[in-house]
């Protein structure tokens, strides 16, 4: 299913890694396999590996990264055939928008330098991002951000400082992917609870907006009643 996502990974500091993905950005989705993934490293004891891999992403710049698609037969129109896009992905498979959050597990079995893009604004557009899952490992959480977001964060917010303004989708109406939980690394669920807490949040939302809109209703029909005089 196509719902857009992003999943980012913070190190001494900066973004390390920062990947648009385009399918199943939902909770039981890349939610899931970025869970997993981390649910692993711990039981393993493989941030330290994970640390170092990380270290091999190189992000790519716009100038770079067209040349790359002109050498295996972009023709420069913006348009890039399956032809292409097949020998792009064969030679820099790092870049794909299928990935999603298997990128994690395909940063920590890289041999070689990881060339991908630099997507953390994606973030700032929460109309057209839906979901976020960062990996922390200066604060050593995992944590899910959600997109449309209707409401202004706070200042020290992460995402509050990118340009949401400059984003072609994004409007006074949508603003940055707003925190849903933040679990420590090292007290991860499993992956039962996981889908649980997410549930439970769903259901609550669909409670509130029943009786937001059996309110609404009250308030029309009767607004809508005329004056009855004595």
């Amino acid at each position: 299913m196509g719902t857009r996502n992003l999943t980012a990974v913070m190190v001494d500091g900066k973004y390390a890694l920062a990947q648009y993905g385009q399918w199943d950005g939902y909770p039981e989705g890349q939610g899931a396999t970025a869970l997993e993934f981390c649910r692993k490293m711990q039981d393993s004891f493989g941030w330290v590996h994970f640390r170092e891999q990380l270290k091999r992403v190189r992000f790519v710049e716009s100038d770079e990264l067209r040349k790359m698609y002109d050498s295996v037969g972009a023709d420069g129109s913006g348009w890039v055939g399956m032809d292409v896009s097949a020998k792009f992905d064969a030679k820099w498979p790092y870049f794909s928008r299928d990935h999603g959050a298997k990128i994690l597990e395909m940063v920590n079995n890289a041999n070689g330098e990881v060339l991908t893009s630099y997507d953390l604004n994606f973030a700032g557009d929460s109309l057209m991002c839906e979901w976020v899952c960062v990996v922390d490992l200066d604060k050593g959480v995992l944590e899910f951000y959600e997109g449309f977001n209707h409401k202004p964060l706070d200042d020290n917010a992460r995402f509050a400082s990118l340009p949401c303004s400059d984003n072609k989708h994004c409007s006074d109406k949508y603003h940055q992917c707003a925190i849903v939980v933040s679990w420590p690394l090292y007290a991860l669920p499993l992956k039962k609870d996981f889908l649980a807490f997410f549930k439970a949040r769903e259901e609550e939302k669909e409670r509130a907006e029943a009786e937001t809109a059996k309110l609404l209703k009250y308030i029309d029909e009767t607004a809508a009643k005329p004056e009855t005089t004595p």
